[in-house]
């Protein structure tokens, strides 16, 4: 999805906003705190619907309309973040991250991924998320130019997809797969150091600066988790 984040200066390094003051005080470890709730959700949702067969074929049936749903919140929430309540933010980010748990699960069960290779890519993943995450905190380096390139190259390998989806050619998957773990990896990075810099805040007000972080941190977890399914579940 889009990711309309405060801009940064390319080519210098990154001048981070003072954090300590009053006024934005806590509101880092409040966008941290947010994502972990919503990823728990996540795991709750996908866990109940995973182990409730007639959940599970109720979601399959409306998978393609829970598809659009997500894709409806998630545009909507980037273009609607300055207009929009903090309160409606978070309501809107744990509508997605509920609805997520749910499609995940039918992936899941469709793949007949199993409980290593599902624990395997959840571990892969927050260890890739946890390196990009200690990078974009303490790098000095403005990581903004490196971002545009990686949303330029996200677009290129869900055109890729869409286009993988007739040929099925599985190296290519692979390879689409491999590119998006390194796509969202590098996004991680630039989202924490947007976060950390406190320019989302002084954007967006640290409330909803701290709802809309998450949310971003949310999606870059949540696309390593599918890329590194994908890639242990083709090693099955």
């Amino acid at each position: 999805m889009t990711r309309p984040t405060a801009p940064t200066a390319a080519g210098r390094p990154v001048e981070r906003i003072d954090t300590q003051s009053t006024a934005f005080a806590g509101w880092l470890t409040s966008a941290f705190v947010w994502m972990f709730m919503a990823l728990a959700l996540t795991g709750v949702v996908g866990w109940f619907t995973l182990t409730n067969e007639a959940i599970l074929q109720r979601v399959t049936d409306l998978y393609l309309f829970l598809i659009i749903g997500q894709l409806a919140i998630g545009f909507g929430l980037g273009l609607a973040i300055t207009r929009i309540s903090a309160t409606v933010a978070t309501l809107l980010f744990f509508v997605y991250a509920a609805t997520m748990g749910a499609t995940i699960a039918v992936i899941i069960y469709a793949m007949g991924y199993s409980t290593t290779t599902v624990v395997s890519a959840a571990a892969a993943a927050g260890g890739m998320f946890g390196g990009a995450a200690i990078y974009g905190l303490v790098t000095r380096r403005n990581l903004a130019t490196m971002a545009g390139y990686l949303v330029m190259a996200l677009i290129g390998i869900i055109v890729a997809s869409v286009v993988n989806i007739f040929i099925g050619w599985e190296t290519l998957n692979f390879l689409i797969s491999v590119a998006g773990v390194v796509i969202f990896t590098g996004l991680t990075a630039y989202t924490v150091q947007q976060i950390a810099t406190g320019r989302l805040a002084a954007w967006l007000g640290p409330d909803k600066g701290a709802i809309f972080g998450a949310f971003q941190l949310y999606l870059n977890a949540i696309n390593l988790f599918l890329y590194f399914l994908r890639i242990f579940g083709s090693s099955r």
